[in-house]
């Protein structure tokens, strides 16, 4: 399908937005840096969708593939990305598919609700969701979220020879946390921006 020039307008935007959070940077004795990454690319999965946010997380891969200094630290390159915390930066793309995919779940589930409310059906406030499909929601994130760091422990075991266990404390269980509030912070920002988005064309 065509891209409008305000869909290609805002994945540039967004493939902006990860290179620019991804410089906020902390490093870490492990060689993997605390970063916004994470938040950046949930952001973009949750704020275009499944389809336009894949398409934003390879140009961003692009970018830094062909030499632009957009990866953390300003790195760049295939050696980044083949490097022993490149896994992690592919392992967005599972990322994206998680969220965006939890996006689809969750948009489905609000349409369906607001033909039921224009047809009678229910009595639930128009455009909220249950219990049920916000665990839905966050289970398929949180499941992208996982294998994204199973992609960047697996790449930086083959890469190092390290072994699984200690590469999990090192690379993986210290950011899962804030990875996981990255993801949540990321869809109710999205989820605001889109409100006010949609609110101003209906002006």
């Amino acid at each position: 399908m065509k891209k409008t020039a305000a869909e290609i307008a805002k994945i540039a935007i967004c493939v902006c937005i990860i290179a620019v959070l991804s410089q906020i940077s902390i490093p870490f004795p492990s060689g993997v840096p605390l970063t916004f990454q994470t938040f950046a690319v949930a952001f973009c999965a949750w704020f275009l969708g499944l389809k336009n946010g894949m398409i934003a997380c390879l140009c961003y891969l692009a970018a830094g593939a062909c030499g632009v200094p957009v990866f953390a630290g300003f790195n760049a390159g295939i050696g980044a990305i083949l490097g022993p915390t490149g896994g992690f930066l592919w392992g967005f793309i599972l990322l994206v598919a998680g969220c965006g995919i939890a996006n689809i779940i969750e948009r489905r589930k609000i349409a369906a609700l607001s033909n039921e409310i224009d047809k009678g059906k229910s009595d639930s406030h128009k455009g909220k969701i249950g219990a049920g499909t916000l665990l839905a929601v966050w289970s398929v994130s949180f499941a992208g979220l996982l294998l994204c760091h199973v992609c960047g422990v697996l790449n930086y075991c083959f890469v190092t020879g390290a072994e699984a266990v200690p590469a999990i404390l090192s690379v993986s269980l210290p950011f899962l946390p804030k990875d996981m509030l990255s993801v949540i912070g990321a869809y109710y920002l999205a989820k605001a921006l889109n409100s006010r988005m949609r609110r101003v064309r209906a002006a």
